[in-house]
């Protein structure tokens, strides 16, 4: 990180409230095999990040099982919100890792974020009632010296 991001970002591990994350592994199951995604929010400081609540927002992709997109309006209602820290959307059938198709979005929306987190639902449970596994991943949302954006992980803690 440069020193610009560095001021911005907390150094250490992000929190994600136990409950938070059970928002998002029932969304991103519920919307099984098509893409989840929403936004994020809590409170950060230069020394901690929690995140403490998990908003829904409709997948407007006109390939929701491959790609999200954020339904405008109700991005527009949050896109501003002063405890934003950053966005989610799952991935049905592939780890949680950004795609080609998130990098190039990515520019769309990193100025205004701290974190971007995939979840993945590509694991299957052994069993007849076989569901997939939810996994997930969190990502610094950083700008290198040209002044591009990049992810880089970030480890998400359960408290």
């Amino acid at each position: 990180m440069n020193d610009y991001d560095h001021k911005l970002f907390p150094t250490s591990n992000w929190v994600i409230l136990p409950s938070v994350y059970l928002q998002l592994e029932k969304d991103s199951l519920t919307r099984y095999p098509q893409e989840a995604c929403g936004i994020l929010l809590g409170e950060a400081t230069a020394a901690s990040a929690v995140i403490d609540d998990y908003v829904p927002l409709n997948n407007t992709s006109s390939q929701p099982e491959q790609h999200f997109s954020l339904e405008p309006r109700e991005w527009v209602k949050y896109c501003y919100h002063p405890r934003l820290l950053g966005l989610f959307h799952s991935h049905p059938t592939a780890p949680p890792y950004p795609s080609q198709t998130d990098l190039l979005q990515l520019p769309l929306f990193a100025d205004l974020l701290k974190l971007y987190v995939i979840g993945s639902c590509e694991g299957k449970r052994p069993g007849a009632n076989a569901r997939p596994d939810f996994t997930m991943q969190g990502y610094y949302i950083i700008r290198d010296q040209r002044g591009l954006f990049a992810l880089s992980k970030a480890e998400l803690v359960q408290v």
